[in-house]
């Protein structure tokens, strides 16, 4: 299986990098039930999905490398106390 690197910048759209060269390889614009997903932010990939923290948020965002649609949900409420959640170095 090839390595790619797939980077946000945190808007909905997410880049598949040739991790050697940088050269991208294709975008994917991440949606949920049709409406972008903004502040995509620290970005894991498990199990053929990639796992996604929304920035000033307390989900994650689990989504499909070839759709970009959101495929569910981790809610996370309660972990970080909300005040928390806007501060400068929330991530």
């Amino acid at each position: 299986m090839a390595v790619i690197s797939i980077l946000s910048d945190g808007t909905s759209t997410l880049r598949f990098l040739n991790p050697e060269t940088f050269q991208q390889l294709r975008s994917l614009a991440v949606t949920d039930h049709g409406k972008a997903v903004q502040q995509i932010n620290e970005l894991e990939y498990v199990h053929g999905e990639i796992y996604a923290n929304i920035w000033f948020s307390n989900r994650i965002a689990r989504i499909s490398p070839e759709t970009g649609q959101v495929r569910g949900w981790i809610d996370l409420a309660g972990i970080i106390p909300v005040v928390e959640l806007r501060s400068e170095g929330a991530v």
